[in-house]
């Protein structure tokens, strides 16, 4: 049956309303063949106590809850989750299968990209003749979608063919800052999740992916992000001439190595002077800079505000928004 279905998903010439009918029905056939998945993350905010550890995950800027690949035996499970609290990114390994957003559907295959969005009601599962292997992290949060408004990708669920190796490793990243658990671990994660947001909104746009060479460049960049910059100790360990490393960053990533360099710390710093009991001179010792002078020196050459005015702006918007919502609820 899911081999029909599968022929119908791909026919151009399927109307909107025979495709939802042949996901409904094969839906409704798989409740009754297949395991329904259990979330214990789910299970965690169903409980009628959370946790206080719990509830303060929730007003912070980002929070890793989980990064992992989905494994073999848990292939075939279908989940279907009712008003999903969490923002999950899913990429497929390998593998088909397909996804349901309210109304929106649609089916995936190998290195797409999906976005499970938060309060929203969806369904997903795999093929039987291709079950899928998938790459995914959970997190949430003021951030990831404030983040996914300023790159226009708040209703964008969906990205076909995301063929980069740079989307691989974004995952794997993610994954692996969960398993090492450190004490900055949501404070990196937020950098990966800025990147990973830029390169969806490239790939929905159509932009050209960078070259091996400006991704190597970029990838020590990032690496390097809470040390110091030596362009010449760079060059020796990534095994490109200095020169060339300056002209791929200018022609590439549109700016020299060290403003690239600079603009990401400050981004970093961005969604650190967010969260609450930081101090800014916390933030510049982390980060590698002189001193906290030298940070809120640069800070502010770049965003045209010192650290305590972006925090005080932060807070502000953060209590208007919090007040907006609590107007809604009461409403």
């Amino acid at each position: 049956m899911e081999n029909d279905i599968k022929k119908m998903y791909n026919s151009n010439k399927m109307k909107n309303n025979q495709v939802e009918y042949a996901m409904d029905n094969l839906y409704s056939s798989l409740q009754e063949q297949r395991k329904i998945g259990r979330d214990s993350l789910m299970q965690i905010y169903g409980q009628k106590s959370l946790e206080d550890e719990f509830l303060r995950n929730l007003d912070q800027p980002l929070v890793l809850l989980n990064a992992n690949e989905i494994p073999q035996k848990d292939s075939f499970l279908l989940y279907e989750r009712k008003n999903f609290p969490f923002l999950c990114f899913e990429l497929v390994i390998r593998g088909k299968g397909h996804v349901k957003i309210e109304d929106e559907q649609f089916s995936v295959s190998q290195d797409d990209i999906y976005i499970l969005p938060r309060n929203r009601n969806h369904v997903i599962f795999s093929e039987a003749d291709a079950p899928w292997i998938k790459r995914y992290f959970v997190v949430i949060g003021t951030l990831p979608e404030r983040l996914l408004r300023c790159y226009h990708l708040e209703n964008k669920f969906y990205f076909p063919q995301c063929r980069g190796e740079y989307f691989r490793h974004l995952f794997d990243e993610m994954i692996e800052l969960f398993q090492l658990k450190s004490h900055d671990m949501n404070d990196r994660a937020a950098g990966v999740l800025l990147q990973l947001i830029q390169y969806l909104a490239k790939h929905a746009a159509g932009e050209k992916p960078l070259s091996s060479r400006a991704l190597k460049i970029r990838h020590y960049l990032d690496r390097m992000l809470y040390k110091k910059l030596d362009l010449r100790r760079m060059s020796r360990e990534i095994a490109i001439p200095r020169n060339r490393i300056i002209k791929v960053c200018k022609e590439e990533l549109r700016q020299t190595p060290y403003d690239y360099f600079l603009m990401r710390k400050i981004d970093i710093s961005k969604t650190m002077l967010a969260g609450k009991g930081v101090l800014i001179s916390e933030v510049a010792a982390k980060l590698n800079f002189t001193d906290q002078y030298h940070f809120s020196r640069i800070f502010k050459e770049k965003t045209g505000m010192s650290p305590s005015e972006f925090r005080m702006e932060a807070q502000k918007h953060q209590k208007t928004k919090t007040a907006g919502e609590q107007v809604k609820t009461t409403g």
